[in-house]
């Protein structure tokens, strides 16, 4: 499959494994990402406006209760638009708030057997070293978790920030399904 016949995820992990090599020390994979959702001239700004307008019917101490509510909307459009993740595969399960400002859920996605192929591809096309490609699809969830936390202190206007809590995978007939429960709060 060439380059140009590649879906849009595929060519992003090809790219960020070629500009980051999926570094995680220095913040170079989360620098990488934030090029990534900046390239989408429309779709990040669309999605910036889209959550402040649902965020303007809120009051300031809020944020927590606004995520529960547009769940699929945050995490979803997150994730598909800005990462070209597939949104049939993507499930965010149990949101709970647990005070104004605490949001968590299971973040889960199924990463097919093309996709972890792909993954293992790039690594080697690349000679990157120390890498496994459980380790590129865990870091490509938690990563881009993390960089909502910036959009919502935007918001928001007070630090805030998502950690995860725990991360598991489960090999799945399809490929594999990488599950992380994460918890976001004011910082």
């Amino acid at each position: 499959m060439s380059k140009k016949t590649l879906p849009p995820f595929l060519v992003m992990i090809d790219r960020l494994g070629r500009t980051t090599q999926f570094k995680t020390f220095g913040d170079v994979l989360k620098k990488g990402m934030i090029e990534e959702y900046k390239r989408k001239r429309k779709a990040y700004p669309a999605f910036i406006r889209t959550f402040k307008a649902k965020w303007r019917g809120y009051n300031g101490n809020q944020i927590a209760k606004c995520i529960k509510e547009n769940t699929e909307f945050v995490f979803k459009t997150w994730f598909s638009k800005m990462f070209y993740f597939d949104q049939k595969r993507l499930q965010i399960l149990e949101p709970n708030t647990r005070s104004d400002v605490d949001f968590n859920a299971k973040f889960s996605y199924l990463f097919t057997k093309q996709e972890i192929a792909h993954i293992d591809g790039v690594i080697a096309k690349y000679k990157i070293q120390f890498v496994k490609p459980l380790v590129v699809m865990n870091q490509l969830i938690l990563t881009g978790l993390r960089l909502l936390g910036p959009i919502i202190q935007g918001m928001f206007t007070r630090p805030y920030d998502f950690q995860p809590e725990s991360v598991q995978d489960e090999d799945v007939p399809d490929g594999k399904l990488v599950k992380i429960f994460f918890s976001s709060r004011e910082a």
